[in-house]
Order: structure tokens, then sequence, then C-alpha cells
């Protein structure tokens, strides 16, 4: 064997040893990775067939009811729609059927329907068309009937409603024409810049027929969506305010002629026909063509009432107006002629509200101006109300809270009146609150229960008496505060003079305490009462052919109105017991069933006997 053979020899072994190496330490790792799980993705995992099952057909629910309705015009539709769900009450639909079955004689409805009401408006999708556009169909819940409104800026609106056949499907209106609005334009003369804004106040005229006021506030939903602030005008009395100068129409809308309806013509704000849009905010325009004010749409009434109002309040009217239904009537208010005097000027008022005889404000106090609003007051008491009318007086309101105990200082309620000088701007005052006086009357424990043991309510009763001058004779006197306390009774006072209080047990027992009289720095003075034994016992006895009658209604007066009368009803024996009378006048009443009323004076039987005998 040559050298060279032999060295290759050696070669080829080293390879395979090397070769056997490699195989040694890869084998182990590919057995190991073989043994390794797959990834979660490379899983498959078998699924075990489930056997076939037809399907049984469902029935579907029946869809709720779906409103639709077309609107007839002669453009396409460019304003807003609204649908309504009208309900019925329970509490109406049983006074209906009641009335029904008694025969009311033809008070209310004829059809329950008509007693439906809409508690929510919602918005409504209309398409528009080349002479309109149709609503809907729009998914509604189920009630008793739907309404249906809609409007342009011009106050052309559509208004329909109908009862449903059915709870499902389709609820069609049908066809719902444009109706041309009622409405007045106003135009103002004689107004100077000087004079500041104006204003105008309305009110509707109804007609005296019920049945047809009644069909011309149907359309009042119509006004509170389309023309929020007539609305606002015809419910509260709000002062629309008249437009100043010329405003020309916009270019994509044509003038109203008086009573005439002239359709606008299609431009961009108009939708193409065939897509649905749902408007927003289209109120109709408080200003026409012309500049002018218009107030509409307003319920066709025969006629409705306006006032002009200045920029000081002052007010000039009325001027009535006669409407026709479907015209929209021009009305000239003359400022020379309405205002005679002036349209008047303001006037800042500046002033304080303080306690009488001090220089603090009442504590808690408010002031409320002439048209009950709020003035704020400073912690000195401290007031500025300006803008007050310079023609005439303004009324101040103090309110003042009740403390949580005792006494009150000053009276719940006072009132200032301000009456400016002719010609003035501005004025200052000071107001005083008036502070109580009280007269106490001291009762003991045993004075008071025997008042107690002889009232029936709403007795006991305590009246104030002012003596009357110099004289005998004592005068009711108002009081604002009988404040019960645990030794008597303090009631306020705002005046000097002499006073006493009755203290009565019944219309017909009557104690007056000892007089005190009240002036000068003097806040407080005490009187007492004793309740004796006078007068007589006295019972009320009512037959019928001698026959005593049961549950007979008693009634006593005084002839101090301020007390009330006390009332009563006779027992098994016809009795009804007054207890004890000291008046020298009782005037009686008697009410029995079957019976007619009887009435008289029976202080005079009461004195000889005790009994009043009352036969029926």
């Amino acid at each position: 064997m040559s050298r060279t053979l032999h060295k290759a020899g050696w070669s080829l072994a080293a390879a395979l040893v090397v070769a056997g190496l490699v195989l040694w330490w890869v084998w182990p790792r590919t057995l190991e990775a073989e043994a390794v799980p797959a990834r979660p993705a490379d899983v498959v995992e078998a699924v075990t067939p489930t056997p076939v099952v037809s399907e049984v057909p469902t029935r579907a629910e029946p869809e709720g009811p779906r409103l639709r309705a077309v609107l007839e015009g002669e453009h396409p539709f460019h304003g807003e729609a609204r649908v309504g769900a009208a309900f019925i009450s329970e509490e109406d639909r049983r006074t209906w059927e009641a009335a029904k079955r008694e025969g009311g004689g033809g008070a209310g409805p004829e059809r329950l329907e008509d007693l439906a009401n809409v508690a929510e408006w919602r918005p409504a999708v209309v398409t528009p068309s080349a002479s309109g556009g149709t609503l809907g169909p729009e998914p509604v819940p189920v009630a008793n009937r739907y309404r249906v409104l809609a409007w342009e800026p011009d106050g052309t609106f559509w208004w329909g409603d109908g009862v449903p056949e059915s709870v499902e499907g389709l609820v069609d209106l049908g066809v719902l024409r444009a109706r041309r609005p009622t409405g007045v334009r106003v135009r103002l003369a004689g107004a100077r810049p000087e004079q500041g804004p104006f204003s105008v106040r309305l009110e509707r005229v109804v007609d005296a027929d019920s049945r047809v006021a009644e069909r011309a506030s149907k359309i009042l939903p119509v006004v509170a969506h389309a023309a929020p602030v007539v609305a606002a005008a015809l419910r509260d009395g709000t002062p629309v305010p008249l437009q100043e100068g010329v405003r020309a129409a916009p270019a994509d809308t044509a003038a109203r002629s008086e009573g005439a309806l002239v359709p606008s013509r299609a431009g961009a704000h108009v939708a193409p026909v065939g897509a649905s849009a749902r408007s927003e905010n289209t109120s109709v325009s408080l200003i026409s063509g012309a500049g002018e004010t218009q107030l509409l749409p307003l319920p066709p009434d025969p006629a409705v009432r306006l006032w002009l109002r200045s920029a000081s309040g002052r007010e000039g009217g009325p001027v009535e107006v006669a409407l026709r239904e479907g015209r929209v009537e021009t009305v000239v208010l003359d400022v020379d002629a309405l205002f005679p005097g002036g349209v008047g000027g303001t006037v800042t008022l500046r002033g304080r509200v303080l306690l009488e005889g001090s220089d603090r404000p009442p504590p808690g106090a408010r002031l409320l101006g002439p048209e009950g609003e709020a003035v704020a007051l400073e912690p000195d008491g401290r007031f500025t109300a300006p803008g007050l009318p310079s023609w005439q007086a303004s009324r101040f309101t103090v309110q003042l809270e009740a403390p949580p105990s005792g006494r009150p200082v000053s009276p719940a309620r006072h009132e200032f009146e301000f009456t400016p000088e002719p010609g003035a701007t501005d004025a200052e005052v000071t107001w005083r609150v008036p502070v109580y006086r009280w007269l106490v009357l001291r009762m003991e424990g045993f004075t008071r229960a025997q008042l107690q043991a002889r009232a029936r309510r709403p007795y006991p009763v305590f009246l104030l008496q002012r003596r009357d001058g110099d004289g005998p004779s004592w005068l009711t006197h108002p009081a604002d505060v009988f404040q019960d306390e645990e030794d008597g009774v303090a009631v306020s006072l705002l005046q000097p003079g002499t006073y006493r209080v009755l203290a009565a047990a019944s219309p017909y027992e009557v104690h007056a305490s000892t007089s005190a009289e009240l002036g000068g720095n003097a806040t407080e003075r005490t009187v007492s009462v004793q309740v004796d034994e006078g007068g007589v016992p006295c019972e009320v006895h009512v037959t019928v052919a001698g026959a005593p009658v049961y549950g007979a209604l008693v009634t006593s007066a005084s002839t101090l109105g301020s007390l009330p009368p006390a009332r009563g009803r006779t027992d098994a024996e016809g009795r009804w017991r007054l207890g004890r009378v000291r008046a020298d006048s009782l005037h009686l009443e008697v009410e029995a069933d079957g019976h007619p009323p009887w009435a008289g004076e029976v202080a005079a039987a009461c004195e000889a006997s005790g009994v009043v005998e009352v036969r029926l």
C-alpha cells in the first residue's frame, strides 16, 4: 500500500469519528423537541359530531306602529315637524264613562279619544317632494291618538290627528294640507330714537261660543313650537319687542302679502327631492320682509288686543284688531295717539331699609320691587332700584322671615310706596319698618283650665279690641300675631291706644280682660281676665210633631263678626247643649234632612228657661 493511500484512510476514519460525535449531540435534542407539545394554534382538537336538529321557525314579534302623513304644499317642505302620542288618563276615562252612564246631558266630549293629551312632542323626519313632503314613517309608541304638526319659517303650518285602528303596522294620517297663518303685522308710527325701544303686549279675544273657542285653541301647540315668543306673550303676557328699521327679505324667501300665501323659491336651503332631513330651531321670524313685527301664527279668534309698551314700562291701549282665519292683518300703532301724556321717563331710586327707632336693617329682610323682583339689600340696608316709572307710584315690599321661636320683631310683610317728583331722574328715600309693641294677656293655670273646659273646637278664640276715642265703645282691631305663651297670650300692636283682649269660650260666652294704654316709649303692657260663672246654661231641643230629631245641625253665631260660629248635632233626645250664654244677642240656625231650615234669635229664651225649643 502506498503512502498516499495510507494517509487517505486515516482522513476517512477521522471524518467518521467527527460525524458520530455530531449525531450523538444532536439526536437526544431532536427527541426532546418531538416530545414538546405543539403550540395551541397548531393543535387540532377532535370534534365530536352532534346530531343535526331541524330549526323550528319562530313567530316574529310584531313591530310597533309607525306614523306617516303627507304634507301637501306648493313647494318642497323646508321646516320642522313634530309627532305626539296622546294618552287618556285612567281618571279621565272613569269620569267620562260615568258621565255617559248617568246621562251627562251633553257635558264633555262625544268621543273618549278627545280626552287624549300629548305628554311629549318628538321631532320627525320629513322627506321633501316637489309639492310638500312625506312625514315618516316614524316609529311611535302605542297610544290612543296621534297628532302631527309641522311649520315653515314663513308661518305656514300643517296640523292633523288620527285614532289608530290597530296597535301595530302603519298609522296613516293621510294628506294634510298647508294652512295659511292667522296673525297681525305691527307697524310703529311716530316713534323717536330718544324714546327708546318699544314692545307690544297681546291678549286673546276668544269667541263667546265655547266650542268655537276650543277649536281655535287647538293650534296652540303649533304656536308653542313655531313661534315660542308669541306663545309666551299669549300665555304669560310677556311683551314682544318691536323691531326697528327695515330688514330686507332673505334671498330665498318671497314676501308674504296681506292674506296671501306666496311660495318660497327653491334654494340652497331646500333639501333635494327624495332626501330626508330633520331641521332644527326653525322658528317663525318676528320680522316681516318689510322690517315690520309680525305676530304669527295666532289662534283664529275673533280678535286680539294689543298694548304698546314704552321703554319706561308705560302702556298705551288697548287696540283691538279683528282677525280673519288664514290672513295676516296690518295694524299701525301711533305713539302720539296712544301716549298723549308722553311715553314717560325713568327714575333711579337709592335708599335704605331700617328698623323703626334704629340705624340697622331688619334681620333677614328681603326687598321686592314693583313686579315682585328681588332688589339687592346691602348689609347696612342700602339698595338701588333703577328704571322706575316717572309717571306713577311704585310699590315695594319688605319681607321678614318668622323667627324659629319667640316673638317676631316686625310684621312679616310691610309695603312702601315711592312717588317720584315731576321731572326727577334720581331720588333717595329711607324706609323704616315698624316694630311691634305687645299687649300680654296673663292667665294663671286655673283660669286657662276653666276656659279650655268650657270651649268647643275651634275655641277658645282671642280677639283684640281698641277703645273708640275717649268714649265707652270698643271696636274690634286687627292684630298680626296672637303668640301663645306659657303664662298667657301676647298680642302684637302697631298703633298707640287703649286696648283689651276678649277671651271667648264660644260665640256667646265671651270674657273681657282689663284694659291698658300703650303710647310713647312703652313697648309692652299686661292685662288679665277672669272666667266667672256669669250667664245661664242653655240647650237646644229640636222636635218634629213632638218627636226628637237626631242629628240636626245647630249653628250659633255671635254679634262679633270676627268670632267663628259654633256647630254641633243633636243627640238621640234631639238636644244640643250650648253651654253658658253670656251674650245679649244669640242667632241660631237649625237644619235637618227632609225639613225646611229654621232660624231665630234665642238669647231671651235662654235667659228665661235655659231651653230653646225648635219645632221643625
